[in-house]
């Protein structure tokens, strides 16, 4: 039974197809990891814009019940009640 024993050690496959495709599919993970990163930094912008919008909001409101409550006159709101109850 004859054995082939490898007479060179330089590789007879071309490395070429496997070292295109390497560079490549890093070059893909790199910029989705980049696209994720500035697709958060925008989200934690948008949030903390947000946020300060509802509490300029809640402010806002706040003090417009603070209008409309003091339009109602409260003294003369708890004289007629006290009038109502007698």
């Amino acid at each position: 039974m004859p054995q082939e024993f490898q007479t060179s050690f330089i590789p007879k496959k071309s490395f070429d197809t496997e070292a295109r495709k390497q560079p490549q599919m890093e070059g893909i993970i790199f910029f989705i990891g980049i696209l994720i990163f500035i697709l958060s930094l925008l989200a934690a912008g948008g949030v903390f814009l947000y946020e300060n919008f509802l509490e300029g909001a809640i402010e806002n409101k706040r003090q417009a019940l603070e209008d409309a409550k003091a339009e109602f006159e409260p003294e003369t709101i708890q004289e007629l009640v006290r009038l109502d109850n007698k």
